[in-house]
C-alpha cells in the first residue's frame, strides 16, 4: 500500500516548485522527492 503512494505520486508537480516527482529515497527512507529541488512530497518510514 505504501509503496502504491509513492507510484501515485511520481511524475505529478511539486507543490513547491513544480518540478517533477519521483519515487526515490530521501535521507534513507523510501520518498517521492522533488527532482528540481529536492523536497520530498511524502516519505515512508
Amino acid at each position: 500500500m505504501n509503496e502504491e503512494l509513492l507510484d501515485r505520486l511520481a511524475g505529478s508537480a511539486c507543490p513547491f516548485c513544480e518540478g517533477p516527482v519521483a519515487a526515490g529515497e530521501y535521507k534513507g527512507t523510501r520518498a517521492a522527492v522533488c527532482g528540481r529541488c529536492g523536497t520530498p512530497t511524502a516519505r515512508l518510514f
